[in-house]
């Protein structure tokens, strides 16, 4: 790993465990943070991909979470997908609108990583950075446009 990249993964790792995450990297599915509760850290996990990758990836799990610690807000700016999750049992979670809010979510979570990074220090390829961003947000697409 080369060491721009070494630095950035331990500057994100520092500070998903200020957040109250345990990190798990080189994890061996998808990249996911997992919740306690609603907004409660737990677990981030990311997978094992290059290098710059990983940064990205963390970087957009980091977003999630920046998007969901003050959930007062989150509900403010994604009400469907925070009615969704908070409903038992998840019915919900099957309606056009859930899919749809939470493709939002995703373009929300990259715009939020992008702007932890600057807060961070970390320096992004924005052409690398877009080229994950974009294989992401189409994986996302083409699963709820299934339903």
């Amino acid at each position: 790993m080369s060491c721009k990249f070494q630095k950035s993964i331990k500057v994100l790792i520092q500070y998903a465990e200020e957040q109250g995450f345990k990190v798990i990297m080189n994890y061996d599915n998808t990249s996911q943070v997992d919740w306690i509760e609603l907004n409660k850290p737990n677990t981030i996990k990311i997978e094992d991909k290059a290098f710059d990758f990983q940064v990205y990836e963390f970087l957009r799990e980091l977003g999630h979470h920046e998007l969901r610690k003050d959930w007062s807000e989150y509900k403010k700016v994604l009400p469907t997908v925070a009615y969704a999750e908070s409903v038992k049992p998840n019915k919900y979670r099957r309606r056009i609108g859930y899919y749809v809010s939470s493709i939002e979510e995703e373009y929300k979570a990259w715009e939020r990583g992008l702007e932890l990074a600057k807060l961070l220090g970390i320096k992004i390829n924005k052409k690398r950075w877009n080229v994950l961003k974009n294989r992401c947000l189409m994986t996302y697409i083409r699963h709820f446009g299934k339903k």
